[in-house]
């Protein structure tokens, strides 16, 4: 039966694991001397950043797992061997000499440039049946030593090795190439001897430099005490990103290692992400070695050689309705955008379109009222996610502006009449303006705006910054502590002297807006960081969020209109829905909830306290967001919450504790804001029995200072 050379062939980018089809070489030599990949390798080989080379290679080009058929790119999904194998010559100093050598010396059936355009790629059949992948990889390995003094990569003895198509208008193709066989192996390749070994002999501990060896060295020490299982995964593949980080494996090797780890609620875009923000850490890329002939335990002192940043993971969306993951995945492969900013967008937008309308009685009733500020450095499309989630409230508020304008020139035109004439007309009211944003504005309109629209209204603002410099503009009204206690639905009141009061029972306020890292720290001045308003913040503060490159995809059209009826139907509740938690949500909650009562007490930051109480509200607001998702898309009509809402919330929260953290670090450490840690020090010195004269010495600051700040 004559051999079939038959390999399977993707679709970028090297993230698609899934082949498109079967091809074979001639297929292949068709493709490369097309003009298919001609300008991206031209742009490609144009690149002189390399990390912008691989980019492109991983994110543009087709690829090939010569080796074999397989049902996926991996070990376990390799269907058949194809009988041939590819070997990579990198950096070569002369391509076209090199390549004139190859065909010379051991001609192979296809022969390209590499992408780059300083490699080759050489293909030759093999006999499988009589030796395995790996003994041809030792004997291909030799020969080119020997014959050629050229080092192959050895990442070709791995049968799912992918191999990036580009143009190569002089591709060279044999079909009449001979196959490799067993000969070949035992030509080149010898089993080196067995030393025996003698005892006391004294061994010389060299590093171990095989990117295979270490890689499973990492997963061996990290299976000991982790498995990659549900509500661990992010964790597992961070421990695992660290230690290829720090044991030197190249960015790209760890990427396809680790995307194999991908499932259907676990998307390859998260474990890119998580790679991509442990690599941002250069400080610390192989800082570590295994050492050949030194017994070494895997233990996490071990790795751990430097203290790392925990890197901030990203916004879950796997329990979001499946139609809303497609909405925030589209968005990111059509903006570039961090996917933190889109997700915390939809969550806030989905909020402010059920206003007061779905109401969860516990202890303590809530809505869905959200503070969200989203954090990114100018230019990084911190803007713009936001901007769109909430042009659905935009449009409204311009539809109900004109119908506002209207209706006022009929009342005004209604006013002029006479006494006669208006004896013999309908009555026109005066009109009111219903509107959902609020960007510049007045104390006073607040209220005026809020006794229109009663089922809940934002105050939203590009940067919010801006915002805080508005308090006390108008006036000394105490703006900052009526906001606090809106958040807890307190009655606001406002007496004015040649106009009605306003009584507002149940405020319905939503905040939102973007802030740039560098100036998180005017959230905490006026005292917000001890009164609990910066507390109230959930925090979209991702690790990398920096301008992305030029991209010519576009949203549908449908898109941003689908979405916007999905926000309709939240809008359009008319009554309120008294929702309750289901046991098994309550005892998932209570669970949760005492765990964070246990890190609340054991917090010794006054701050990050204020942090921890306020996640026990705000983790049930996101359990009603989320449950208004699914009466949406899953059209759910249950009035209770499941344990999977509940639990989706709770991956909110603890992301939102997540970078509330970094959100602590970056105010209070970075910019190091003595004042702040003098008081969290003060307080717990005191709470030990120190006096107040005592706090001040230690401290050097004035015992009147330190009386003030115990009160």
């Amino acid at each position: 039966m004559e051999t079939q050379y038959k390999f399977s062939i993707y679709h970028a980018p090297i993230k698609n694991i899934t082949p498109l089809k079967t091809s074979n070489l001639e297929d292949v030599h068709k493709l490369l001397i097309s003009d298919k990949y001609k300008a991206i390798t031209t742009t490609l080989r144009e690149t002189k950043d390399k990390d912008q080379q691989n980019e492109i290679k991983a994110s543009k080009l087709d690829y090939v797992t010569f080796s074999g058929v397989f049902s996926k790119r991996a070990k376990s999904g390799l269907i058949q061997h194809s009988n041939l194998f590819c070997i990579d010559l990198d950096n070569l100093n002369n391509v076209t000499e090199t390549k004139s050598n190859v065909i010379e010396l051991l001609t192979p059936s296809l022969i390209f440039v590499s992408p780059t355009g300083k490699g080759l790629k050489l293909v030759y059949k093999i006999n499988i049946e009589v030796a395995e992948h790996i003994d041809y990889y030792k004997a291909f390995e030799q020969f080119f030593i020997k014959e050629m003094n050229l080092t192959i990569d050895e990442k070709c003895k791995d049968i799912p090795r992918a191999c990036f198509l580009c143009y190569d208008s002089e591709a060279y193709l044999n079909k009449e190439a001979e196959i490799i066989d067993k000969f070949f192996i035992d030509t080149f390749y010898t089993e080196p001897e067995k030393v025996q070994q003698v005892e006391q002999k004294i061994l010389i501990s060299e590093p171990i430099t095989d990117y295979s060896i270490i890689i499973d060295n990492i997963k061996t020490w990290l299976n000991k005490k982790m498995n990659f299982v549900n509500g661990n995964r992010n964790q597992y593949i961070t421990q695992i990103a660290g230690a290829f980080n720090r044991y030197g494996i190249p960015k790209q090797i760890a990427e396809n290692d680790l995307i194999l780890y991908a499932e259907t609620d676990f998307k390859e875009s998260d474990i890119k992400a998580i790679v991509k923000s442990i690599y941002n850490n250069t400080a610390y890329h192989n800082t570590a070695s295994f050492e050949i002939n030194t017994p070494y335990d895997f233990t996490i002192d071990e790795v751990e050689v430097k203290k790392e940043v925990t890197p901030t993971p990203l916004l879950p969306i796997n329990g979001f309705p499946e139609y809303l993951q497609g909405f925030i995945n589209e968005y990111v492969d059509v903006y570039n955008v961090p996917r933190d900013y889109i997700a915390a967008s939809v969550i806030f937008s989905t909020a402010l379109a059920i206003g007061n309308k779905l109401e969860l009685e516990t202890k303590y009733d809530n809505i869905p009222i959200l503070w969200l500020a989203i954090v990114g450095n100018v230019s990084s499309g911190k803007t713009e996610p936001l901007k769109t989630c909430l042009s659905y409230f935009t449009n409204k508020d311009k539809a109900a502006f004109k119908e506002y304008q209207i209706n006022l020139s009929l009342y005004n035109a209604y006013n002029e009449l006479s006494k006669k004439d208006k004896a013999n007309t309908e009555p026109v009211e005066q009109p009111r303006y219903f509107q959902y944003l609020l960007n510049d504005y007045t104390p006073e309109a607040l209220y005026n705006v809020h006794t229109v629209n009663n089922r809940g209204l934002c105050i939203y603002r590009d940067e919010l910054k801006g915002w805080l410099d508005d308090f006390g503009r108008y006036s000394k009204s105490g703006e900052q502590s009526t906001m606090l206690s809106t958040f807890y639905r307190q009655p606001m009141q406002i007496n004015r002297a040649s106009k009605e009061p306003i009584f507002i029972d149940k405020p319905c306020i939503y905040i939102s807006g973007g802030i740039q890292p560098e100036i998180l720290n005017d959230l905490a001045k006026d005292n917000r960081a001890e009164n609990g308003f910066l507390s109230r913040f959930m925090f979209a503060y991702p690790d990398l969020a920096d301008k992305q490159q030029y991209s010519k995809a576009r949203l549908n059209k449908d898109t941003l209109l689908n979405y916007h009826k999905y926000l309709s139907v939240l809008d359009n509740l008319t009554s309120i829905v008294d929702l309750t938690l289901n046991d098994e949500a309550e005892t998932l909650y209570s669970n949760w909830y005492n765990d964070n009562a246990e890190k609340t007490n054991k917090e010794l930051t006054g701050y990050l306290k204020g942090v921890y109480g306020k996640l026990d509200v705000i983790s049930l607001r996101l359990a009603i967001v989320v449950h208004g998702m699914k009466l949406v898309c899953n059209q759910e009509t249950n009035t209770q919450i499941t344990e999977s809402t509940m639990q989706t919330a709770i991956d909110l929260i603890e992301y939102f504790r997540a970078t509330a953290l970094k959100v602590y670090d970056k105010i209070f450490k970075d910019n190091g804001n003595s004042n702040f840690n003098k008081k969290d020090v003060a307080k717990y010195c005191h709470s030990l029995g120190a006096s107040q004269n005592e706090i001040a010495a230690s401290l050097k600051v004035s015992q009147q200072y330190v009386n003030k700040i115990l009160k």
